[in-house]
């Protein structure tokens, strides 16, 4: 089924720092305009590892852990989902697999300042890699700090 998607950001178009923050500095990930409600899909088969609520510019948002295996890729790779418009009904440990629905499209943690009074609906989804799978839940983010930035992009390209 067809989504119909009014711009995607990236993070080459958004690298403004925040004053303080400690973990990233720069938008780190990819912006989808979406409806609101619009069903958001896991990419690949995953287990969810954290979830949760983190208010301003974060929202509701779900953790995946996708294994090698699932994206064919060499490496693990960490995906937030986030600005879902409630919390997601799958729980901490669940597996899902690719194409299941984990949540709906909405504004959480973007209404008010710059983005108005009924935010902006949209998926920001990020991804990252880390050497091993031993990672920490640590408010809206995971720990540890040597996490890397993943190009969302690059679980679209052909491995053959």
């Amino acid at each position: 089924m067809p989504i119909h998607c009014i711009a995607i950001w990236g993070t080459d178009l958004l690298r403004w720092k925040f004053p303080k923050n400690p973990w990233f500095g720069y938008h780190n990930g990819m912006d989808i305009s979406l409806e609101p409600g619009t069903p958001l899909l896991a990419v690949a088969d995953a287990k969810v590892i954290h979830k949760g609520s983190a208010g301003c510019l974060v929202g509701n948002f779900i953790w995946l852990h996708f294994e090698p295996a699932a994206t064919e890729l060499p490496i693990r790779i960490f995906a937030r989902y986030q600005h879902l418009d409630e919390p997601s009904p799958i729980y901490i440990g669940d597996q899902v697999r690719a194409g299941d629905h984990i949540g709906f499209a909405g504004a959480t943690g973007t209404t008010g300042g710059h983005f108005g009074t009924f935010g902006y609906s949209h998926l920001h989804l990020v991804l990252y890699t880390v050497p091993d799978a031993e990672v920490t839940p640590f408010r809206n983010n995971l720990k540890p700090r040597r996490l890397n930035y993943f190009d969302s992009m690059t679980l679209y390209v052909d491995k053959s």
